[in-house]
């Protein structure tokens, strides 16, 4: 009887002691320092006679301490394999009061794990998931409790295949900030706005303002062949309207050919244009719905230079201290779908109005390596921005990664007047991922080009052969489709088109593409981005030399020639001159001796004023 006494009462020492003294403080249960740690959870896993994984205690990979529980999950389970917290160890919650399981996790990138809060009457509250990477990571869930009990249990299920380790978890009551963090520093700005702490929004202080609609007339969307702009929100779409198919896209996944129709809802190349001299402007945007949401960077030019960029929030801030009117440009992000809500400016500024842009007009038709893969999201770093950008043209995007060649998009050059006075057509690659022989695919690419050839006789076309890939071949089971019979065929389709189209030009992509300017097998990094963009645009400078040429020829009074090998401007005359960009902006001055070295510009078409006299010249 002595011994029986014994026994029980070191078992109610030992249950009082839990309840009171550990449990899921920072010294309880949930540091795993020890195997009673380890001991008090109760670990499920599996359900109905199925193994999801195993629980064993680890002293090797910890956070802190001794040791940690380690999780390994051998097939994908929602809620199977997991991890209760002790009934010896309840936690008294009120209902509609802030609380927080706080605790370090290491696990397979990406890897899911679900945390809720279980009742005694067998309900479960309030699932919360997060994410896991293969560095140890502190994580704050906030639960709100829908009802009080004294006996609540705390579970913890891992969810996607890999080993997990979990450690220092505990459970007490929270001080949530108006972004939803535990313990945080986020607050309501003098705008309104919940600000500082993880919101990436800085907070304001410059209120009151005034919100300007998207459909103010002030505003320019460039990029944009159908824009859907109301007081609320302005939606801005590549194609055309019924291209995208907004009102039947809800169930379908390709439509119109194949390609993806998420991706047709992103906004690669598309940007927003103001002037204001208002000392902030806060910006408002959000994810437009059914459209690839693959990482948000916007990027903000003032004034024609970059002025912030790695924007990741869908509300920022511009500042403007100086009170200078400006002009800017904001980039929406490449791959990642958003419409744009609006702008607060200070109260006492007010937009500009804006002059027409009469610009020419070019179109990018490709997959992803038009589409802008590789580029970290950032549409001003796409190619067809960058050839845009120095021969000073408007840019319209019509990549979509994933996309094979189709001629349905034809449809989308009526949606600029008269067609685009440049057109490009890289487009193919992913034909070679279907097992159907290339020579039947790129039948629908000669139908393509010869459609645009037919109704667009006055725009430039350039047929883009395939940039430089690792990939060698794709091998099916009717079919082996090789880049190298890709180019092949692609191009003997081009020569025989140029014998009968005068505005077809052929450009090799593989010339100003390499290893090094890859982000993967096929897709260009930054780098390989720029060089491409170069490439293109010596190509059609050198074609648009011979015209220009010709016309400085017939100028009487001023000759002026570009060495290209040089990079010097061969003049006739001495005197003070001027270099103007196509669009009117200066670029340069001095004084010519007869030559003027030009090493220092970017490649483009140029006017040279001297004497009263102009003459038009192109770099390349």
């Amino acid at each position: 009887m002595k011994i029986y006494f014994s026994v029980l009462l070191i078992s109610i020492l030992f249950i009082n002691y839990n309840t009171e003294a550990q449990c899921l403080s920072s010294s309880g249960d949930g540091t795993f320092d020890n195997t009673s740690n380890y001991n008090q959870w109760v670990k499920m896993a599996g359900s109905g006679g199925v193994d999801y994984g195993i629980f064993t205690y680890e002293t090797e990979e910890k956070y802190l301490g001794s040791g940690a529980l380690k999780a390994q999950v051998t097939q994908q389970a929602s809620w199977q394999m997991r991890m209760v917290s002790s009934a010896n160890c309840p936690q008294t919650v009120e209902a509609n009061k802030n609380y927080k399981v706080v605790f370090a996790l290491k696990g397979p990138e990406r890897g899911t794990v679900n945390v809720t809060l279980d009742y005694p009457s067998g309900g479960t509250d309030l699932l919360k998931t997060v994410e896991a990477n293969t560095e140890w990571t502190k994580h704050s869930v906030v639960f709100t409790p829908t009802e009080a009990t004294t006996e609540l249990r705390i579970k913890i299920a891992f969810v996607d295949v890999g080993t997990y380790y979990i450690d220092e978890i505990t459970f007490g009551s929270a001080n949530v900030d108006c972004h939803g963090d535990a313990d945080g520093t986020a607050f309501i700005d003098d705008c309104g706005i919940c600000a500082g702490g993880n919101t990436n929004i800085v907070p304001n202080s410059l209120c009151p303002v005034q919100f300007i609609t998207p459909d103010d007339a002030n505003i320019q969307y460039q990029g944009a062949l159908f824009k859907n702009i109301n007081n609320s929100s302005a939606e801005l779409y590549r194609f055309t309207q019924d291209y995208i198919a907004g009102e039947t896209y809800t169930k379908l996944d390709q439509f119109y050919g194949p390609h993806q129709a998420k991706g047709s809802r992103t906004q690669s190349g598309i940007s927003i244009e103001f002037t204001t001299n208002s000392a902030f402007v806060f910006m408002h945007f959000e994810t437009l719905e059914h459209s690839l949401e693959n990482g948000i960077r916007f990027t903000v030019f003032k004034n024609d230079e970059i002025y912030m960029d790695n924007i990741s929030s869908l509300d920022f801030i511009i500042t403007n201290e100086q009170e200078t009117l400006a002009d800017y440009k904001v980039y929406l992000p490449s791959l990642h779908g958003v419409k744009f809500i609006g702008m607060d400016i200070d109260e006492t500024s007010s937009l500009s109005l804006l002059d027409e842009d009469t610009r020419p007009t070019y179109m990018a038709i490709g997959n992803s390596i038009t589409h802008g893969v590789g580029q970290d999201n950032a549409s001003h770093l796409t190619y067809p921005v960058l050839v845009g950008q120095q021969l000073d043209y408007k840019v319209y995007n019509l990549g979509i990664s994933g996309s094979r060649i189709n001629e349905e998009v034809f449809r989308n050059l009526a949606g600029i007047e008269g067609g685009p006075d440049l057109l490009t057509v890289l487009w193919g690659y992913n034909n070679l991922k279907d097992d159907i022989a290339l020579a039947t695919q790129l039948e629908e690419y000669q139908r393509l080009m010869t459609q645009i050839l037919i109704n667009y006789p006055d725009t430039e076309v350039y047929a883009i052969m395939q940039s430089y890939t690792s990939t060698v071949s794709m091998n099916h089971e009717n079919n082996s489709n090789s880049v190298a019979d890709l180019r092949s065929l692609m191009q003997n389709i081009i020569v025989d088109l140029q014998s009968q189209y005068s505005n077809l030009k052929l450009i090799d992509a593989w010339d100003y593409t390499d290893a090094e300017g890859l982000n993967d097998a096929v897709h260009l990094n930054t780098n390989g981005a720029q060089t491409l963009a170069d490439g293109i645009v010596d190509a059609i400078l050198k074609n648009k030399a011979t015209n220009v040429n010709e016309e400085i020829e017939t100028q009487k009074g001023l000759n002026c020639k570009y060495n290209s090998n040089t990079k010097t401007l061969d003049i006739n005359k001495e005197g003070d001159y001027l270099i103007y960009s196509i669009n009117g902006q200066l670029i340069t001055s001095g004084y010519s001796l007869g030559s003027v070295n030009l090493s220092s510009i970017p490649l483009g078409i140029y006017i040279l004023k001297l004497d009263k006299l102009m003459c038009k010249f192109i770099a390349h």
